[in-house]
C-alpha cells in the first residue's frame, strides 16, 4: 500500500497548506468527482441514475478548476456508506486510481477512508459557498436500498 494511502487527515491538511492548497474530503451525503485527463465524467450514466432514482443524486453541481488544471466535480447526493459512494464516482467517471485507493482504505479501514480532493484557495471559496448553500438540499431517502419501483412515465422514450 503507497504511503499516501495511508496519510491522516491532519498530515494531508499540513501537505497541502505546505502547497498553498485546501483539502476537501465528503461528507455522506457528497459525491467528490476527480476528472483527470484521460477520464470523461459519463453523463449516461449521471442521467441514467437521475431519471432511475431521483433521490439519489439531487440536480446541480459544482465544477473546479484544480491547481493541475484537471476537473473536480462536487454532487450532493442522499445518505450513503462511504463504499457505496465510491462505486457511483467511479462508475460516473472519476480517477479510477483515486477510487481504487479509497475502496482499499474503506475496506482495510487504514487511516481516513475517504481521498480529499486539493483546491486552491480561489476555488476552496467556491466549495465552501456552495456546500454551504446546498447544506440541506441532497436528496432525501431513508435508506438507498429502499425499493423504488419505475413508470412507464419515468422512460424516456
Amino acid at each position: 500500500m503507497s504511503e499516501i494511502s495511508q496519510r491522516t487527515m491532519e498530515e494531508i491538511r499540513a501537505i497541502a497548506k505546505g502547497k498553498g492548497l485546501v483539502p476537501f474530503v465528503p461528507t455522506s451525503t457528497e459525491l467528490f468527482l476527480d476528472i483527470d485527463k484521460g477520464c470523461e465524467l459519463n453523463t449516461k450514466v449521471l442521467t441514467a441514475i437521475r431519471l432511475n432514482f431521483p433521490e439519489l443524486i439531487s440536480k446541480g453541481y459544482l465544477i473546479t478548476k484544480s491547481k493541475n488544471g484537471n476537473r473536480h466535480l462536487y454532487l450532493r447526493c442522499a445518505f450513503m456508506s462511504c463504499d457505496k459512494r465510491i462505486a457511483i464516482q467511479a462508475a460516473l467517471g472519476s480517477d479510477p486510481v483515486k477510487e481504487a485507493l479509497s475502496i482499499v482504505r474503506c475496506v482495510t479501514g487504514t487511516g481516513d477512508t475517504a481521498i480529499a480532493l486539493f483546491e486552491t484557495p480561489k476555488e476552496a471559496k467556491r466549495v465552501e459557498a456552495w456546500r454551504k448553500k446546498h447544506a440541506d438540499s441532497g436528496p432525501k431517502l431513508k435508506n438507498i436500498n429502499d425499493e423504488m419501483y419505475l413508470t412507464d412515465d419515468d422512460i424516456p422514450f
